[in-house]
């Protein structure tokens, strides 16, 4: 029997937001992406396996992300983060 499966590079961008606790001024947004590798008949196959990938892997991205990040944490240049400042400044006189 012929197997009817096909082998396909999966790229999965995704975003992770979330704030420091006890900071409610710091949101900290992490871009990046996976790839694995799934199997399918074809690309509708592997567009419904990623769909309940997405569906029920949440805790598991961003648990990964954020642990990731901790162990690289440490080695950041700040001389290589990028600041942008809002568009608006709000300022108030203080007595």
């Amino acid at each position: 029997m012929e197997n009817p499966y096909s082998t396909y590079r999966v790229i999965l961008p995704y975003t992770c937001t979330f704030t420091i606790p006890n900071d409610e001024n710091t949101t900290v947004t992490i871009s990046t992406k996976s790839q694995s590798i799934s199997y399918g008949r074809n690309e509708q196959d592997i567009e419904f396996q990623m769909d309940l990938n997405r569906e029920h892997s949440k805790p598991t991205y961003a648990k990964h992300i954020v642990k990731e990040i901790s162990y690289q944490l440490y080695s950041i240049d700040p001389k290589n983060v990028d600041v942008e400042y809002g568009s608006s400044v709000t300022s108030d006189q203080v007595a």
